[in-house]
């Protein structure tokens, strides 16, 4: 809603946005699939996917900010005694390279697929992908900051993560590459969120 909102006239601030996206929700939940979430997601797919392979190739050319894997894998956090790693690892990553979302999927992507074969290209393979896009996102962060680990710390701690997602995105990709690589990003919360009330439903109903 937040990066919406920064998208948006003054008017349509973050709680009207927030208000929108519930309706949604609700929409997304009741109404049947190929109404409404079958005609969204091939836009939604195709905006995250533009985002990670742009995002990616400008990336290619700040690789000498990008830390070695070697660099030691520990928690840098500026106060990290109050966030240690875990849990906290799994609340940041999300759906990206550590996965539980599409374990999740089953009672949605059940009705959805055409033979049970397609299963692992479902739920294994958007969950390889989301962990490279998190990955791709990980490492534009640092190369964004020249590999100042400090810097990213205290802009995060200044402002918050979607705005670094809007300033990344234009800075690198232009306005209108920008505004199809933060689609991207708002697409995978909201298409969490919609998928988890349906499921919920249908749970229910089961």
């Amino acid at each position: 809603a937040e990066l919406i909102a920064g998208m948006t006239p003054s008017s349509l601030d973050t709680q009207f946005w927030v208000v929108v996206i519930f309706i949604y929700y609700i929409l997304a939940t009741l109404l049947p699939i190929d109404k409404l979430i079958g005609n969204l997601y091939p836009i939604f797919g195709l905006a995250l996917l533009f985002m990670g392979v742009g995002i990616f190739v400008i990336l290619l050319g700040h690789l000498e900010y990008v830390p070695e894997f070697t660099d030691g894998l520990y928690n840098r956090y500026p106060d990290a005694e109050s966030h240690p790693i875990f849990p906290m690892m799994f609340v940041s990553i999300a759906c990206g390279a550590i996965s539980g979302f599409h374990a999740t999927q089953s009672p949605l992507m059940a009705r959805c697929i055409k033979n049970e074969r397609l299963g692992r290209r479902v739920f294994y393979g958007a969950m390889v992908v989301e962990g490279i896009l998190a990955l791709i996102w990980a490492a534009a962060a640092m190369a964004f900051f020249k590999g100042s680990f400090t810097d990213l710390a205290t802009y995060l701690g200044e402002k918050s993560t979607a705005p670094l997602v809007n300033e990344i995105s234009v800075t690198w990709l232009g306005m209108f590459g920008g505004f199809l690589a933060i689609l991207g990003v708002i697409a995978a919360p909201i298409t969490s969120g919609d998928t988890a009330l349906r499921r919920a439903r249908l749970i229910t109903a089961d």
